[in-house]
């Protein structure tokens, strides 16, 4: 049995897939390094590539690599969770890529309560791998959670059994994204925590394919076909996206050296 299991869907991924990988790779050597004695494997589940994905992937030999036998993002997901064999599961997109201290540092913030989530921050990229802007995970409140996204899924470590007593298929709605299933995990008494070391990052791509911007397009990001429903709370998502606005990467010193008439550009 494996402490922690990495996983990443493909499906014609070729554009970023070897930074991808590359990124993992790098992550989990700085992890033995750390400790050497913990077993990990990367989980790599693809929905059927028709570009260079497999190719690709054959060249990392560590990694291993599944058909996935379902439809859809999240019934894949589900089967890369009920095969990853592992105590922990961690998420590292195919268009993503991580720090080398992402793995060590979520699995070294574990605690012995199962029921803790260690969070790190991310920092968003385009298409060329440019920074657009830092995201600090904020505190987590329930409620505001259930009208803006205060955890992104992949920049977390899961307790696997967690995962699949949860699991996604059941509790996402396509217009939800992920967010459906961490309200699931916040409200059967789960808690996301900050991990507070600088070096912990997750980088996320937002590029014209992604699932976050299609979602923000409200096109379909599944293979079964759902309707988008508009939420009718607007006044408390405005009020939940002033909160993540000001738990944003160093947005309050941002307004406060405005105020003063200073800059502060870091």
């Amino acid at each position: 049995m494996y402490q922690i299991t990495v996983i990443t869907l493909t499906l014609n991924s070729e554009a970023y897939l070897h930074q991808c990988l590359q990124s993992v790779n790098k992550s989990l050597l700085y992890l033995y390094q750390k400790l050497p004695l913990v077993r990990t494997q990367h989980l790599v589940v693809d929905g059927g590539s028709s570009d260079t994905t497999r190719e690709i992937c054959s060249k990392y030999p560590y990694l291993n690599f599944h058909l996935s036998p379902c439809k859809g993002l999240y019934k894949t997901l589900d089967y890369a969770v009920s095969i990853s064999n592992s105590c922990y599961v961690t998420y590292v997109h195919s268009d993503d890529y991580v720090a080398p201290e992402f793995i060590a540092s979520l699995y070294l913030s574990l605690s012995s309560d199962t029921t803790q989530i260690p969070a790190c921050d991310v920092k968003f990229v385009d298409s060329a791998s440019r920074h657009l802007w830092s995201r600090t995970q904020p505190p987590v409140n329930s409620f505001l959670q259930k009208y803006t996204n205060l955890v992104l899924h992949p920049n977390c470590i899961y307790y696997c059994e967690g995962e699949k007593l949860f699991p996604y298929h059941s509790t996402v709605e396509q217009a939800e994204l992920d967010w459906k299933h961490i309200n699931t995990l916040i409200e059967s008494g789960y808690h996301f925590k900050r991990v507070t070391i600088p070096e912990c990052v997750y980088y996320m791509r937002l590029h014209s394919s992604t699932v976050t911007a299609r979602s923000i397009r409200g096109k379909s990001i599944d293979s079964d076909n759902s309707s988008v429903k508009t939420n009718p709370h607007l006044p408390l998502r405005l009020i939940a996206k002033l909160y993540l606005f000001l738990f944003e990467s160093n947005k309050v010193m941002r307004i406060l050296h405005y105020l003063r008439g200073t800059r502060h550009y870091q």
